[in-house]
Formats: structure tokens, sequence, C-alpha cells
């Protein structure tokens, strides 16, 4: 639905007096805009997991009560991954009902915060201008920061590596803006390795744009030091541009082992969970395929960090009935070449 058609609903629903909102999802985005809207704007939530109960004292239906709730006021799609986005619309669009998305309702309320900004605002220069406006409706009633997965992954590997000092350390398309920061900071040394270009010039980094399923031009057990930090289950699916190819993983698994010299590290993160593909984005392993699949590397460190915690040390069968998408548990394999 285009940008103007959902304005033309949120304004004839208030012509209408449709004046109250029910919240399709009451989830993190959901309960922002409940916090932006104000709780005597909001007539219930949508959401099938949490249906019968109540969010911060707002109560939530099924989907299958929102057809007739959705006469008393205007549905707002209040989610944000792409994948339940899809699936809310065509549901809400086979049942014939109209909607607009949080974003576009809460940018109006912060537009009316701009204009009031402006009223008592005594700086000419810093008044209000719409054409000058950047609105972001994510930050003001989120937390401070979160220590998501990435974080906890970033922090594990970057500790080890610090703790074994490498003269070189080698990566394979780890973050360059957060994992590689990292490793900078404390006088690493490090050589990147991907498919893409990059060109910067930074004291202590080496990039090399290179095909990192073979890794040819480098030999046999001559590596001390290596990290691939959420970045091989990407192999062979064409999202970075990358030729397709269903065993890219595997093959960079065996190039990884033939580079490395003997009581070399290797520390590699993936996806785990129920073994699966999400195409174009990414694949989600076993454990045990990744254990098995580093035959030459004896197994020092498993771990997995999920969102807000990391569990250090537990069995590899932990979460083999995973099944949530997104890819957003990591399991965090720490190896050495015998």
């Amino acid at each position: 639905m285009e940008s103007n058609e959902q304005f033309l609903i949120l304004y004839e629903a208030s012509e209408n007096n449709m004046d109250k909102y029910i919240l399709y999802g009451a989830g993190h985005d959901g309960i922002a805009a409940l916090n932006y809207l104000g709780k005597d704007k909001v007539l219930c939530f949508c959401d099938a997991q949490k249906r019968g109960t109540y969010v911060n004292g707002i109560p939530v239906i099924s989907p299958d009560e929102i057809n007739e709730k959705s006469k008393e006021a205007t549905v707002v799609i209040a989610v944000s991954k792409n994948r339940f986005i899809v699936e809310i619309c065509k549901y809400l669009a086979s049942e014939g009902i109209d909607f607009v998305f949080w974003q576009d309702v809460v940018a109006e309320v912060i537009r009316e915060q701009g204009r009031e900004f402006s009223r008592i605002c005594r700086r000419p220069s810093f008044k209000y201008d719409p054409q000058n406006e950047y609105i972001v409706t994510t930050d003001k009633y989120d937390t401070a920061g979160e220590l998501e997965s990435y974080f906890w992954q970033d922090l594990w590997a970057a500790r080890l590596i610090y703790e074994n000092k490498p003269q070189i350390h080698y990566d394979i398309g780890s973050r360059v803006d957060g994992f590689i920061t990292h490793l900078l900071s404390f006088g690493q040394r490090v050589v990147q390795i991907d498919i893409r270009p990059l060109d910067v010039v930074v004291d202590g980094y080496g990039f090399v744009q290179a095909d990192a399923t073979n890794l040819d031009g480098i030999e046999d057990n001559s590596i001390k030091s290596l990290s691939a930090l959420c970045s091989l289950e990407h192999f062979g699916l064409g999202r970075y541009g990358d030729d397709l190819d269903p065993e890219a993983c595997f093959k960079t698994f065996n190039a990884i082992q033939r580079v490395l010299c003997r009581n070399g590290h290797a520390y590699i993160s993936v996806p785990i969970g129920a073994e699966h593909m999400e195409f174009n984005a990414h694949r989600v392993f076993f454990a045990k395929t990744i254990i098995d699949s580093f035959s030459k590397m004896k197994l020092v460190e498993f771990s997995s960090c999920y969102r807000n915690q990391i569990e250090q040390n537990i069995d590899i069968h932990k979460y083999d009935n995973w099944m949530e998408w997104g890819g957003d548990r990591f399991g965090l394999f720490h190896f050495v070449k015998m």
C-alpha cells in the first residue's frame, strides 16, 4: 500500500470519528506505538500469540476477532519484521480490512510535536521546518542499548584472540564496523578477506578481495589464527553478489582447515537450530553439522548467544529443535587444528 493511500485511510477514519486504533502486534513495536499514542487512543492489541491477555493494561484480541473490531477503530500494523508484515497484510486484505502502518501514525504525532516546538522556539534557525524533518519513530521508548547476539559473539571472539595474541589474525567476512574494530582497538594486526571490495587505509588492517570458498593464494598450514563470524552461512546464496552454490559454505570449511597450521585457532559463528535455509539470507545449522564439517579440528568450546544472553560450554544438541525464523541464535565454535 502506497504512503498516500495510508494517509487517506487515516484521515477518512478520523473524519468518521474513528479516532481509536487497533495495534496489530503486541510486541516491541506495538508497545512503542502504544506509548506514543496513549492508552486512551488504543482500543486493543491484536496478536495471535498473546490473545486473551493484557499488555500494559490493554486487552489483546485474536486475528479472528479483528474484522468486527475494525468497525470501531483504525487497524495499525505494529510490527517491523518483513515476514510478519507480509503475512498480516495478506490476511487483512483477504478480510477486506483497511490498515495503516504504525510508523506513519506516529510520524503525525511527531510532526505535531515539531509544530509545538516551533511555537516555543525563539531561535529562527532552529524552528521546525517540514522540509528538513528527520523523523525517527523507534528511539523515544526504546532502551539505552541492547546487548544482542552480535554483541556477545564479537566479545566472545575478541577476548579469545586477545588471550592468544597471534602476530597476524585472519578474518573471513566479519563486520568491519563491529568485530574488526574490537581487534584493532587493542593493537591486533588483521587481514580480512571478503568477496566484496573495500577501499580503506587503517593502521594494522589489511584487506584482500577474494573468494573464500577456496582461499587460493594462501599456503597450506600457514595461518595461526582465523575467524568467520556470521559470514559463512551466507555463502552461495547470492545475497552478497556471489554465485549460487549449494556447497559454498562447506567448501569454505575445508579451505579454512587447509590453510590453518597445526595448533592454529579458528573462531566460527553461525546461526544454529533446526537445520534449514532461509533463502537468500542464510542457512541455519545443527551444531553437529559444523563440528562434523571441521573434522580436522578439535572442538575446544561450543557456546551459544541469543539476544541478551550467552551460554558457554553447552551440549551440542541443546538447540537442535530450536525453530525461530531469522537466524538470531548463534553457535560459537572455537576449534584448534590437530
